[in-house]
């Protein structure tokens, strides 16, 4: 019986509709491409589907040759195929029997859900056939694309700590915890979840929505058939960035005091990940179809620009970052000199006073004409006021205008 033709419309189509990981199993146990084709066509599209082919290696073998018309006995280059195909049915059953154990653990709560390492190894190259190459700079790590896939099997999105947001290039803390399995009461150790410093500045975090963007892409790769995911994930994260770094929230520039300010770095992070929060509701609640539009939703949201990030900004001091950088500061200008006013006590001017003490000015403003902070240099200021921390006398950061060393010394000290 001859093996199944397809044309190249069906074949491309097969191909298109088949699972990453059902498509490494075959490839890694050498199954020749026009049988792959064959059983992509019939409609063995991933792992489960392939593992259930039927029962035992025989029942298998016929159903092959039934199928798609591989017969052993039509020589050695068809028995080779048939092997091959055997060797990977009895390794994707496997590999099917304890994904779904895992999965009913997560479910419980027993356990967190593990993706192995052929898993891995198969989303990653569905990924990288259109993406091209990846550093592992730029792939997730394998607890980020898990907890992304226990999230979608589950319908239950939810927004990312970016502290979790780890590459491969992260090292894996080993952290361990433990938990009462529910109905045997066995303690049960389990890994913990490794996590990294929050993104310090926006080419940080530019590179954590790309991590973010990929696992999702991944996670499509085994979930074809989820509306949710589509091709432009990566670059609805792109636009996100953008926005989230552009020049109406992270470069938003206000005057204060004389100097321009900026959004604090905290409060940026803060409204980025309420635009995520509010993205994966949108996709859970059914009001908006994908990720990626719904993404574009949340940054175009009024309410959410208004409750999150414009209210906290003009109520609270403490979200505004220090002043900006020289390029957009005030040119400098001439320090001016603090002057007490003189009270007259009748006996003639001061300086005619040999023991009375030489005054000094006291500058407002540094050489840099930024405004200087007078509660610093009193011992008084926490060091988030954004003034500049310098001594009113020779501007020095070290010390306060009292331990300024240019201080005169009181009269009659020794």
């Amino acid at each position: 019986m001859p093996l199944l033709k397809l044309s190249d419309e069906e074949r491309k189509a097969a191909v298109a509709a088949a699972s990453a990981d059902l498509k490494f199993h075959l490839a890694e146990k050498n199954v020749p491409a026009e049988v792959q084709d064959a059983i992509f066509h019939k409609g063995f599209i991933n792992l489960q589907l392939f593992a259930g082919l039927d029962e035992t290696r025989a029942e298998v073998r016929k159903a092959v040759i039934a199928e798609v018309g591989l017969d052993p006995e039509d020589g050695a280059a068809a028995r080779v195929a048939m092997a091959s195909l055997l060797a990977a049915w009895e390794s994707a059953r496997l590999q099917a029997s304890t994904e779904e154990k895992l999965k009913v653990e997560s479910r419980l709560g027993q356990a967190q859900r593990v993706l192995q390492l052929s898993e891995m190894a198969a989303m990653r190259k569905a990924v990288e056939a259109d993406l091209g190459p990846l550093r592992d700079s730029e792939v997730p790590a394998k607890s980020l694309v898990a907890t992304k896939l226990e999230q979608l099997e589950q319908g239950a999105l939810q927004a990312e700590d970016l502290r979790e947001v780890l590459c491969l290039e992260d090292k894996d803390i080993d952290l361990f915890s433990s938990i009462v399995e529910h109905g045997t009461g066995h303690l049960k150790i389990r890994p913990g979840t490794a996590r990294v410093a929050l993104p310090n500045c926006g080419e940080e975090l530019r590179q954590r929505h790309r991590l973010i963007a990929v696992a999702w892409l991944m996670c499509r790769t085994k979930h074809k058939n989820e509306p949710c995911l589509t091709t432009d994930l990566l670059e609805a994260f792109r636009r996100l960035s953008d926005f989230v770094l552009g020049k109406h929230v992270a470069n938003l520039t206000l005057m204060m005091g004389g100097s321009a300010r900026r959004p604090a770095w905290k409060l940026v992070l803060s409204f980025e990940q309420e635009i995520r929060k509010k993205a994966y509701q949108l996709v859970r609640v059914r009001e908006v179809s994908t990720v990626a539009s719904a993404i574009e939703a949340a940054c175009k949201s009024p309410e959410l620009l208004n409750l999150h990030f414009v209210m906290p900004l003009t109520t609270s001091a403490e979200f505004f970052s220090s002043a900006t950088s020289e390029a957009i500061a005030f040119p400098p200008g001439p320090p001016v000199p603090f002057q007490r006013p003189r009270k007259g006590s009748g006996k003639g001017e001061k300086g005619s006073n040999p023991r009375a003490v030489k005054k000094v000015a006291l500058k407002t403003r540094s050489a840099a004409g930024r405004p200087i902070c007078f509660r610093w240099n009193n011992g008084k200021c926490n060091g988030n006021c954004g003034f500049e921390d310098v001594c009113q006398i020779c501007e020095s950061p070290e010390h306060g205008k009292k331990q300024c060393p240019q201080k005169p010394a009181k009269a009659g000290a020794a």
